[in-house]
């Protein structure tokens, strides 16, 4: 039996229906493709544009930080002049002064169009009130000599000005650095869309190749020049940020090596003069002598006030050079130590903490016997850290509270700690004279000391701890309430590795 063959029209509806379903399938692919390139495109566009911002914002950083810096050293430069009346130190301020008020002119014009507008005005106009009192006290010096430009700069006045632009810097900082986060989300989640792009994109052409051919090789070349500059730009970023770190640790370095060369060097004329005044004073001893025998001879005409300049002015003038030179000798030695701690390579180990401030406490025992207080330690985590470094931290910290305690009620001292993720908080509370609230940030400056000036001191104990603080990868803050004590919280890393890549 033979079956009848179908129709010409029958083989044909099959077909006809198999290429419009294929039609159907380019066209949707095609359409799907093209949408998904210009997804992609815009995509790419937008995280250039964001990285873009980023750059502009870490510019804006950068030159907030440098004007700052900037301004610090004309305040140094000046104070270091008035203090040693040595012209060396006008020309770090003379270097200053004119990069600052450009810095901050450029700053403002960076910001004319954004938000922070008018808070870079304001650091602005503070700078350059900064700049003018920093001139004002130098045209003071020149017409009415040290003690009325000293007594210019102990006002407080530069101060209020310094800690009101670090102010408006920091509400700069912080805008910026809220922004550069916003950013690099925007750039991070755009990255992730183009990573799921990309790989709809690809499963869509293995597809559509099936029925097309190479007809996308262009699109898919399109795809990967876009991958290529958005790598290209991540990469560029990391670049940008790798050298500005790098310039910064340079920049560091030589100011530790120039702090160390000009303390070593100021050194040397002031062993000088420290021994030719011991030489001077005897001579004036031994004049002092025979003219007092002349005195003592009937007739002899020695008129009273010589007799009363060798008495009483010579001596009070010898006293008085030797304790400025005891001082100067105290503050360069603090200079060369933190140069020379700044330039120490860290060397990290196992550190049995409570067993570390027990040996300290046990140093300061017969100081404490004699006030009749007590050092109390609690239970501490321990670190991973160098030794030395904790060692003075602590050294310093127990020290300061064992100088400071209240006459009139025993003293305690208390050490306590905690560790809290990866790091490890420690606090240092006292029960003695607290600090008044404007110093709190004062008193972590180099040679800045705070309340009354009856124990011995250079001011630099709490600025040597916080410099080893930050070396460490830590932080440290106070809390103290005038009158009644003193909390210090520090906050380091239990196991340092910023210290351990140091000791590498």
């Amino acid at each position: 039996m033979t079956l009848p063959e179908p129709a010409a029209g029958t083989r044909a509806a099959p077909d006809r229906v198999l290429r419009s379903g294929q039609l159907i399938l380019i066209a949707l692919g095609f359409g799907a493709l093209i949408m998904m390139t210009l997804v992609s495109v815009m995509l790419a566009q937008r995280n250039r544009e964001a990285f873009e911002l980023a750059s502009r914002t870490q510019t804006i950083l950068s030159d907030t930080t440098h004007a700052v810096e900037l301004l610090e050293d004309a305040e140094t430069g000046q104070r270091g002049f008035l203090l040693t009346e040595r012209e060396a130190y006008l020309e770090p301020y003379n270097a200053a002064v004119g990069k600052a008020a450009d810095r901050l002119d450029f700053l403002v014009f960076e910001t004319a169009h954004l938000p922070i507008a008018g808070d870079a005005e304001a650091m602005r106009t503070l700078g350059k009130e900064k700049l003018a009192e920093l001139k004002t006290t130098l045209d003071l010096y020149k017409s009415d000599g040290r003690g009325a430009a000293l007594g210019a700069v102990m006002s407080d006045r530069g101060k209020d000005l310094m800690d009101k632009v670090r102010a408006s810097a920091a509400v700069i900082r912080a805008n910026q650095e809220q922004q550069l986060l916003v950013r690099l989300e925007i750039a991070g989640s755009t990255g992730q869309i183009m990573e799921i792009a990309q790989v709809g994109t690809a499963l869509l052409v293995i597809v559509i190749s099936l029925f097309t051919g190479a007809g996308f090789y262009r699109n898919i070349r399109a795809l990967r020049r876009a991958q290529r500059d958005l790598a290209a730009t991540n990469a560029n970023l990391e670049q940008i940020v790798e050298a500005r770190t790098a310039a910064l640790s340079q920049a560091n370095e030589e100011i530790q090596k120039f702090a160390y060369i000009v303390s070593h060097d100021l050194r040397a004329p002031l062993v000088n003069i420290m021994g030719f005044t011991t030489e001077l004073e005897a001579a004036t001893d031994t004049i002092g002598g025979f003219i007092r025998d002349r005195a003592a001879e009937p007739g002899a005409g020695v008129p009273a006030d010589v007799i009363a300049a060798i008495a009483e002015d010579v001596p009070e003038a010898f006293r008085f050079i030797k304790t400025s030179s005891t001082k100067m000798d105290g503050l360069i030695g603090a200079i060369l130590k933190l140069s020379r701690e700044g330039r120490r390579v860290l060397a990290p180990e196992r550190l049995r903490m409570r067993t570390v401030v027990e040996n300290i406490a046990a140093n300061l025992k017969h100081r404490l016997d004699e006030t009749g207080a007590e050092i109390v330690v609690q239970p501490l985590p321990d670190l991973i850290a160098d030794r030395l470094a904790i060692e003075q931290v602590f050294g310093n910290l127990l020290d300061n509270a064992a100088k400071y305690l209240a006459p009139g009620r025993p003293g305690v001292i208390t050490v306590r700690g905690t560790a809290t993720g990866p790091l490890a908080i420690f606090e240092v509370e006292d029960n003695g004279r607290g600090i008044a609230p404007g110093d709190h940030e004062r008193v972590f400056e180099l040679f800045r000391r705070s309340g009354q000036q009856d124990v011995p001191g250079e001011g630099i104990g709490l600025a040597y701890v916080r410099q080893l603080v930050y070396r460490l990868g830590g932080t440290i803050e106070l809390d103290s309430t005038f009158g009644e004590g003193t909390i210090f919280r520090l906050s380091l890393p239990l196991a340092d590795t910023r210290t351990q890549k140091d000791a590498a």
